[in-house]
């Protein structure tokens, strides 16, 4: 066998490659970052679609009157009463609301306490509200959750803007849901304070864990197995457009097929959504198409990347993060209000949340057929790690083929080489 190979050729590769190893280390590292950032651009990525034929995306007429008059008075209600004290939130207005509609409603006291050792056996204390509307057509055996922080207009800085309409809107919509017959899930409107450690506080509580800085009263009432939870912050004010917030705990992300739910709700609506502010022009907005220009690679990208900065950071980018420990498929809804151009009053923000929570009462089982890691360049566009493994598997799926195809040849034209001797 020696005298197949040839030593001194292997021996000069090998140290062609000792000389130049970082160089070529360098060139593969900016090679794979390049590559990376290439998926941003629209042939090398793919259009959204749902996986999951249940939800059923806008089949149903809303039954929401044109004018949302309940949610304006809720509106113009809560604004008053904001205004009293800036510093506290309306807990026990929210809780005689609710009561008053004719639903279950409680209240969960918790505590915090500081484990940083700059304020050692510090105590905060916080108060959720919390309502149940039981489903006529179940038996308490599978919830939805409508989830809206409490925030102080003390509080409110750009990041965390205030919640007033969707308080508004939360109340206005429990009204209308009470009256209809089809649910076939409990719906659960949750207030929490302090945003997160409200959110968990009462997460573990419901499904009965302990945590040792966050400490929860016992819930009074609780409804079965949560499929999917829709945070809301909505202002007081009409909105612009819709920000969505998708990440949680160590950067989980939910189904992509809840996310695809929420974007083709806000386009029925004619209204813009956005991937962490990243505003698509309107032409794409409600298109199944993205541009391939340089402008809008970049903006692509900016997107992603931005996507990328918030899962690497490992911190939940809304309340939702607190829902994805119990495996509970959620996202933060966001309206953004502007000064000038803000169309979408209440009334278009309470049919898309009416759209998203008759598509969710559809589910007959828990999120699982569509992504749960991927990115997204775009609101209609995704890159997923099982979409390359799919490409490389179609490949050698069609290069086997092909050699078949070839194997099959031979073997037709040597038999008919055999016939004609």
């Amino acid at each position: 066998m020696g005298l197949l190979t040839n030593d001194q050729s292997r021996n000069q590769l090998v140290k062609v490659l000792l000389a130049h190893g970082n160089k070529l280390c360098f060139v593969s590292y900016l090679a794979g970052v390049i590559w990376f950032l290439a998926l941003a651009y629209q042939p090398l990525n793919a259009g959204t679609y749902f996986s999951e034929n249940a939800l059923l995306p806008g089949l149903v007429e809303s039954e929401l009157p044109p004018v949302f008059s309940s949610a304006l008075q809720f509106n113009d209600e809560i604004k008053a009463e904001v205004e009293k004290d800036k510093k506290v939130t309306p807990h026990a207005w929210i809780f005689k609301k609710f009561r008053e509609i004719g639903l279950e409603t409680y209240l969960q006291n918790f505590s915090v306490i500081y484990p940083f050792r700059t304020v050692a056996k510090q105590v905060a204390t916080g108060e959720n509200v919390y309502s149940i509307l039981r489903g006529r057509r179940a038996a308490s055996t599978e919830a939805l959750v409508l989830s809206i922080p409490l925030r102080p207009l003390v509080n409110v800085i750009k990041e965390r803007p205030a919640t007033h309409g969707g308080i508004a809107l939360a109340l206005a919509l429990a009204q209308e849901f009470k009256r209809k017959p089809y649910w076939s899930k409990d719906i659960i409107f949750l207030f929490s304070d302090y945003d997160e450690i409200g959110t968990l506080a009462w997460l573990d509580a419901y499904h009965q864990t302990e945590s040792q800085y966050i400490v929860g009263s016992d819930l009074q009432a609780r409804s079965g197995s949560i499929q999917a939870a829709i945070n809301l912050e909505l202002p007081a004010e009409n909105v612009q457009y819709y920000n969505l917030l998708l990440e949680g705990l160590n950067g989980q992300l939910p189904n992509l097929d809840l996310v695809n739910l929420v974007v083709r709700l806000c386009r029925r609506e004619r209204s813009q959504v956005a991937i962490h502010h990243s505003l698509e022009k309107r032409r794409h907005q409600f298109s199944d198409s993205h541009g391939e220009s340089l402008e809008d690679f970049k903006l692509s990208l900016s997107t992603m990347l931005r996507m990328m900065w918030y899962q690497a950071s490992g911190a939940p980018s809304g309340n939702h993060g607190m829902f994805h420990k119990f495996h509970i498929e959620a996202l933060t809804i966001q309206g953004v209000a502007k000064k000038k151009g803000s169309h979408n009053d209440i009334g278009v923000s309470a049919r898309i949340v009416e759209g998203i929570f008759r598509s969710l009462n559809n589910l007959l089982e828990r999120f699982h057929q569509s992504f749960f890691f991927y990115l997204l360049p775009a609101t209609n566009r995704y890159e997923a790690k099982a979409m390359e493994e799919k490409k490389l598997n179609e490949e050698k799926e069609k290069s086997e083929d092909d050699k078949k195809d070839d194997e099959k040849k031979e073997a037709d034209d040597s038999e008919e080489g055999d016939k004609g001797f």
